[in-house]
Formats: C-alpha cells, structure tokens, sequence
C-alpha cells in the first residue's frame, strides 16, 4: 500500500525484476478490494536508478516530441 501526503491511500502489487542485471525494473499495478493481482493486466513499470535499505530512486521514460525525458522518483525510509 502506498499512501500521498493528502492521505489518499491505495493497495498495491509489487514486484522487482531483475532479468536484466544493468537495468531492474519495479513494476507495480493497483489493486481494489475484491480484486485479485494476478488477475489485474495493467500497470506501472520503473526503471530503478538506486536501492538500498533507506532510500531508492526510481525514473519512468516520457517521450516528448522525438525525444526521451524522465520522471525522477525518490523514496525514503521513514
């Protein structure tokens, strides 16, 4: 479950796949009551920039126009 500043709250499923060594994935997709994950085909992928026991940075490519920018995530333990 993740949960926003705003208090907004939402379950989800998550995995860490690391079929490629030089680039692991974190991939999520919501789960609403009732649902079941492996039933669920929509969701999110990450690509993981850094990952340790406090903190992990993600970042998701967006194309603009040609060209690739990226949406930088960071995370911290708390």
């Amino acid at each position: 479950m993740y949960t926003l500043a705003n208090g907004t709250s939402q379950s989800i499923f998550w995995s860490y796949n690391t079929q490629d060594k030089t680039n692991p994935i974190f991939q999520f997709k919501k789960v609403y009551q009732g649902d079941k994950a492996k039933n669920i085909t929509e969701g999110y992928q990450l690509n993981v920039v850094q990952a340790d026991k406090n903190s992990m940075t993600l970042k998701s490519p967006v194309a603009i126009g040609s060209r690739t920018a990226y949406i930088v995530y960071s995370f911290s333990k708390q």
